[in-house]
């Protein structure tokens, strides 16, 4: 197993994770789905960054949430 998948609305594992040594592990998070509010879904990008200082990877629940309301 190499890496750690998690993601905003998964409880505390981010918080959970944040005190453990991932440095072997690449860390997948994912940023839930927010109905097009941009400002909401950087919010929670930001948050899951204070957390997990170096994700390899960030998952959008939903692309159309990048774009907030056209």
């Amino acid at each position: 197993m190499g890496v750690l998948h998690t993601a905003t609305n998964y409880g505390e594992a981010e918080k959970v994770l944040s005190v453990l040594d991932t440095l072997p592990f690449r860390v997948v998070t994912k940023a839930t789905h927010l109905n097009k509010e941009l400002e909401a879904l950087l919010a929670r990008v930001r948050g899951s960054k204070r957390l997990l200082p170096r994700p390899d990877t960030l998952l959008m629940h939903m692309g159309d949430d990048l774009f907030g309301e056209c």
